[in-house]
């Protein structure tokens, strides 16, 4: 796989399980201003020319999506998160 294919890939992900947190935030009716920070995020994702990343800038975004992860994870229950929580860690 060519790298900035990878690339893309991983970005894809980092917005796939935004959008599951959304969701996730949406149907237990948690606040609306997180919801909202999520949707930017995840529209800036989709959004992203992933033809001028590089390696050290996905790992940023990563990382700052497992930190927001984090933040929002105090929201809800274990059980609730499992489904993301198996995936694995950008």
């Amino acid at each position: 796989m060519h790298k900035q294919e990878e690339l893309s890939l991983r970005i894809q992900s980092c917005s796939e399980t935004i959008s599951q947190t959304k969701e996730l935030l949406e149907q237990n009716s948690i606040r609306l201003d997180v919801q909202e920070h999520l949707y930017t995020l995840q529209k800036t994702l989709e959004n992203l020319d992933t033809e001028n990343l590089d390696e050290s800038d996905v790992k940023n975004i990563e990382s700052a999506i497992n930190r927001a992860l984090k933040a929002v994870s105090q929201f809800f229950p274990e059980e609730t998160l499992m489904p993301i929580k198996t995936r694995e860690t950008h």
